[in-house]
């Protein structure tokens, strides 16, 4: 079985090829390097209207201009950051490419797990590789092996269940014998789904729109929500909590759930009902 863990590329840290800009340090090195080569011009070099001062703000916005292109060059070879066109480059090395809707995450996932799918799918990382190049409706794989020999493939979509259509594409290619190892048993099957609902009660601080602070906390949950909706994440009584405590906010109280949302790696959390409102109006 493979050792592959696949890396959160949203955590990365920002590569040191990459550098902030910030045209007012440009300017000012600018400045001092004149006034070393040319001491007369300490005289007038932080007058605004002097033709020297507009000579130098000039190369300073083209140097700004220049940075800024560099460092989007890096950023369009590198996993974490390329997109678009940039990305559809990179994939050509593996080489693959984009399937139709796919966003720019998901494709970068993909590619990705492009190394686990060099073989069959024997390790966990090619089986998701392999389903998850399928259809860009997929947005998570739980690969399981219960027993020797016996593999589950859990399959996710933004659909309350997944398609039938969709299982039966997935489970053809899986048990192709290009990709199939000869002893393994496969089966392909849509998540297990935990449902939960959220009914939360904001306490507001005075000045700000509660309607306002209402509907940002709402998106922020929504936020939260869609980063647990992948398999084996739990949702946490502290995540929700947090996500809705946004500005205008000064407590929460979290009717439900009443405990954290716990699953197994096969299973997906689910909000069925969300309630959101200001504690003033209950």
């Amino acid at each position: 079985m493979s050792a592959f863990t696949k890396i959160n590329l949203a955590k990365l840290p920002p590569a040191v090829v990459i550098q902030e800009v910030d045209f007012e340090a440009v300017l000012a090195d600018l400045k001092a390097d004149f006034v070393d080569r040319y001491e007369d011009a300490a005289a007038v070099i932080d007058l605004e209207s002097a033709p020297v001062v507009k000579l130098l703000e000039v190369a300073a916005y083209r140097e700004t201009i220049l940075l800024n292109r560099i460092n989007q060059a890096a950023k369009s070879v590198m996993l974490a950051t390329a997109t678009g066109a940039d990305l559809d480059n990179l994939a050509a090395i593996v080489p693959m490419a984009r399937l139709d809707g796919e966003t720019d995450t998901a494709f970068a996932s993909r590619i990705q797990l492009a190394p686990e799918g060099f073989s069959t799918a024997g390790p966990r990382g090619g089986y998701e590789f392999h389903a998850k190049s399928v259809s860009a409706d997929i947005t998570d794989v739980y690969v399981g092996e219960p027993a020797p020999g016996v593999v589950d493939v859990y399959i996710l979509t933004s659909d309350a269940a997944v398609p039938a259509q969709l299982l039966t594409d997935v489970n053809d290619t899986l048990s192709g014998d290009e990709v199939r190892p000869l002893t393994d048993n496969v089966t392909v099957q849509s998540f297990t789904s935990v449902e939960y609902a959220v009914d939360a009660q904001l306490l507001m601080a005075e000045g700000p729109d509660s309607a306002t602070v209402v509907a940002a906390a709402l998106s922020s949950l929504q936020t939260y929500q869609q980063t647990r909706r992948s398999f084996g994440r739990d949702v946490t009584r502290a995540g929700l909590i947090s996500a809705l405590v946004v500005e205008g906010v000064e407590n929460v109280n979290l009717v439900s759930p009443a405990a954290d949302v716990l699953v197994d790696a096969n299973e997906v959390a689910i909000a069925t009902v969300v309630s959101v409102l200001d504690a003033a109006n209950v």
